[in-house]
């Protein structure tokens, strides 16, 4: 772990024989995969710490805990969703010659990573996200039932009904925006995405 710049949230001194610190620190948690650190996929937690300085001011750690209260982190993140037709204009060319396009979203990510923030916000974005993009992981219920990251390998389990497929173009615009939204974090090399326990591809058949 690494505490964060501008780390130190908050700190109160008590004094006792000698004195306690205590202390709100946000502090990066790396998800480590393969050996690497990818800043992208840091977890960001606040932990609450007592720091006992004795009458001949030493310091030593006495107490350090997740805090019960602390306000979740804002974060970035992107999700991609498709321009029809642009053929890759606005983003990379896909399927039937439309765009995924990457989006700049705003999560709350602490205590949790943000592979799995974006890929929720993918699930709840609206199918007419605006008058140019669209997003084809429409449904009903359709949500983030487990991620889970190792070697390299995301493994993302959504439950629902959908996604609701309207031509031959749906599949590839589908598949496109969760791997991509999955795969802009380093520590992701290969995606695999399964539907009430179904492969992707069987579900969108």
């Amino acid at each position: 772990m690494r505490l964060r710049e501008n780390a130190l949230l908050k700190l109160e001194p008590q004094v006792v024989a000698g004195t306690n610190y205590r202390l709100r620190l946000s502090v990066s948690v790396p998800l480590r995969v393969a050996g690497r650190v990818p800043r992208a996929a840091d977890r960001v937690e606040s932990f609450d710490v007592v720091v006992y300085e004795n009458l001949r001011r030493r310091h030593s750690l006495t107490s350090w805990e997740p805090a019960r209260d602390a306000e979740p982190a804002a974060r970035e993140v992107k999700i991609f969703l498709v321009a029809l037709d642009d053929n890759g204009r606005s983003g990379r060319r896909i399927g039937c010659s439309d765009s995924l396009v990457p989006v700049t979203r705003t999560v709350n990510a602490a205590g949790g990573a943000l592979l799995r923030a974006a890929l929720e916000e993918l699930l709840a974005v609206p199918h007419d996200y605006d008058a140019r993009l669209k997003n084809y992981w429409r449904g009903e219920n359709l949500r983030l039932s487990g991620v889970s990251l190792r070697g390299g390998v995301a493994t993302i389990r959504i439950t629902g009904r959908g996604p609701f497929i309207a031509g031959v173009c749906d599949a590839p615009r589908i598949t496109e925006q969760i791997r991509a939204t999955a795969r802009q974090f380093p520590s992701v090399r290969r995606v695999d995405v399964f539907v009430n326990g179904r492969t992707l591809a069987s579900a969108l058949r």
